[in-house]
């Protein structure tokens, strides 16, 4: 260790000798200038935020989930990916390519742009303009291209603002883009294409058509071109490329479950793929509307104890010449044992006697006992100590009485379609005089609505299960009352709803029992909160605007949010 150390110790003094040596012998020589020699240091050329984003016109989430293409297999490895993001997810409101396409564009919802029909003339570009608009007027560095085959979109939509290309067909559209993608500078280049909608309308929007399918097959390699072509840009290493791939709208088709969601709207389910080199994958699922919970709080109809609610008025509820009536509510028993003949609600002097009307628990089901007819269903038990819907339907255009559980019809009964069923007795609901079994019947009864109209089987299956109604129903407008009894717990009104008839006010020793319950056939209201959970079209400008450095102002008034990718790096 002690010669290790001399001899380095030796060495050292003999370099720093000739070090000495070396300078005292160049001393009077200029240094070399090695900046002049080498040149300055150049700072790296920027990088430039750039998005390809690809509408396709018809394609659904749930084809290419099934179909799996290539291509896309291989993106969403760096993607964010939804196979059931929404168009729009407000069912009541039209869908079409034309509605989704400025919506879009906008970033914000149908109410403001204007466009709530196929008509992309109504929109509203002076308050809420384009991406190609804002980009043009504001950050001209980061212009727009479009390429499409539809001069009414480039009109409507990128007229003055953008770069547009309009050729015959979705071949010429993805030819001219191939080839000027490897020039083009704008920030934001759009490919729209429609020729797999025309292929779902000729033969069915499924991965089970075989058009369709090849379509898909084609758009996949189609999307490959595109992505290619950007990967041969001789400025890419200096740019960050987002890839936005969605639908305009899907399409419609047959599901094998019912399903009145949002979600369930073929034609709101759409397609979406953010992707980008520098994304792990994410995929993100539509959320289980099953599992959203019925809750709230209701009467508790204990016979018992005399619980009932009476109508303030004695003609809410008559049966009348020559009008069909729908009389909908939903119904748990709390006594699990058989009952006979205990009334439900009904509006007649006892509970199975005399003009007028009841519902009646009959045993494990239930009957709609009428003065005209009476039509029963035993199809579906309703003592198990769940949550059902009954409906009871007259319908004078097929003198017909038909009582349906949960959607189910019973059989029919056939009923003199000139007899009326009118008396001077105030419609109640719970205990009624003559009812069966009064020291056990036990119900919560709640959401009574009476319409002046005949559902239809298909209406009944779609609209009973409804939790809770607003003037969005089809058929709000023929109520004659409507108590959901929600809003009135612990007090000893029933408020009606519509103003077309009173309130009722409870007796006997009332009660409110509160609930929270998983039920199958009914459906609770769903927030928006739920529908944001996947992409909508109307973030996807919030999204781009977000890439491209853009500061989205509040003045705006956007309706998009943002999706937060994984990143696995965020620069080359």
């Amino acid at each position: 260790m002690i010669m290790s150390n001399f001899f380095s110790t030796s060495i050292r003094r003999m370099l720093f000798g000739a070090s000495l040596l070396f300078l005292a012998g160049s001393c009077n020589r200029d240094f070399p200038n090695l900046l002049h020699e080498f040149g300055a240091a150049q700072d790296p050329d920027p990088i430039q935020d750039k998005v390809l984003l690809i509408v396709v016109d018809g394609l659904s989430g749930a084809a290419v989930q099934e179909l799996e293409p290539t291509n896309f297999r291989v993106l969403a490895r760096n993607a964010i990916l939804s196979y059931s993001s929404l168009a729009d997810s407000r069912t009541d409101a039209k869908i079409s390519n034309e509605a989704v396409w400025a919506t879009l564009m906008t970033g914000v919802s149908a109410e403001k742009n204007g466009v709530t029909t196929d008509n992309l003339t109504q929109l509203n570009t002076a308050d809420y303009p384009t991406m190609f608009m804002r980009l043009h007027n504001m950050y001209q560095a980061r212009s727009s291209t479009l390429y499409t085959s539809s001069a009414i979109h480039a009109e409507a939509l990128a007229s003055g603002t953008a770069s547009v290309q309009i050729d015959t067909d979705d071949d010429a559209v993805v030819a001219k883009a191939t080839a000027r993608l490897q020039i083009d500078t704008t920030a934001l280049q759009v490919v729209h294409l429609t020729a797999l909608e025309a292929a779902g309308e000729a033969s069915g929007f499924t991965a089970a058509s075989p058009m369709y399918a090849a379509a898909i097959g084609k758009l996949d390699a189609q999307v490959k071109q595109l992505i290619d072509v950007l990967h041969a840009r001789q400025s890419y290493p200096n740019e960050n490329w987002l890839v936005v791939i969605t639908s305009g709208k899907g399409g419609l088709y047959a599901r094998d479950t019912p399903d009145f969601t949002a979600f369930g709207d073929t034609e709101r389910e759409t397609f979406t793929m953010l992707y980008s080199p520098k994304f792990s994958a994410r995929v993100l699922a539509r959320p289980s509307v099953a599992d959203i919970p019925y809750s709230g709080s209701a009467v508790n109809y204990r016979y018992n104890a005399n619980v009932r609610a009476v109508s303030g008025n004695t003609q809410v509820g008559n049966i009348e010449a020559s009008k069909s009536y729908t009389i909908q509510f939903l119904y748990k028993s709390n006594h699990m044992g058989a009952l006979s003949w205990p009334a439900i609600l009904g509006k007649r002097p006892s509970a199975d006697g005399g003009t007028g009307w009841t519902f009646i628990n009959a045993d494990q089901g239930c009957q709609f006992h009428t003065s005209i007819g009476v039509a029963g269903n035993s199809n579906v038990q309703i003592k198990d100590g769940k949550w059902h819907a009954i409906t009871g339907v007259f319908n004078r255009a097929t003198n017909r009485l038909i009582l349906y559980v949960d959607g189910v019809a019973g059989n029919p009964a056939n009923v003199n379609g000139n007899e009326t069923a009118i008396n001077s007795h105030p419609l109640i609901i719970g205990t009624m005089p003559s009812s069966g079994n009064m020291n056990a019947a036990n119900y919560l009864i709640a959401n009574l609505q009476i319409y002046e109209y005949a559902f239809s089987q298909e209406d009944v299956e779609r609209y009973a299960g409804l939790t809770w109604i607003d003037e969005n129903h089809p058929y709000y407008a023929s109520l004659i009352g409507y108590w959901p009894g929600y809003e009135d717990v612990n007090t000893n009104t029933l408020t009606e709803k519509t103003g077309k008839a009173p309130n009722f006010r409870l007796d006997g020793q009332w009660s409110w029992a509160s609930f929270n319950e998983l039920v199958d056939f009914l459906q609770p209201p769903i927030t928006a909160s739920i529908y944001r959970m996947v992409p909508n079209a109307v973030d996807i400008p919030f999204i781009i605007y977000q890439w491209l450095g853009v500061s989205v102002e509040q003045s705006w008034a956007l309706d998009g949010k943002s999706w937060s990718p994984n990143f696995i790096r965020v620069r080359n």
